[in-house]
């Protein structure tokens, strides 16, 4: 679902490079596409991590039978690791795609 989730902003990100290509003769405004790259990456990598950055750090766990609170510690620390490493995952791919974009 969260993979489903990425499809739109990948859509629109595209449909944007396209707009921003045609339309504009500003260069900077190909940093726009940083935003919608974001919303494409974080389901990509929370999928590849089994995570959800939301819920870990809310501190919570979706199971099969709704959320659950972690009230481990340890695997809430582990939870909220995994879940920077994801967000440090996306703004590099986002920023060395919008680059990318950039100088093209």
């Amino acid at each position: 679902m969260r993979l489903m989730m990425g499809m739109f902003p990948l859509f629109f990100t595209l449909v944007m490079m396209f707009w921003i290509s045609i339309a504009s003769d500003d260069r900077s405004m190909r940093f726009l596409i940083f935003i919608p790259l974001m919303a494409t990456a974080i389901p990509y990598f929370q999928v590849r991590a089994s995570t959800c950055v939301f819920n870990s750090f809310a501190g919570i766990k979706n199971m099969d039978d709704g959320n659950k609170a972690v009230t481990d510690s340890s695997e809430l620390s582990k939870q909220r690791k995994t879940a920077i490493v994801v967000l440090l995952q996306s703004i590099l791919l986002s920023a060395l795609l919008t680059l990318a974009y950039y100088y093209v």
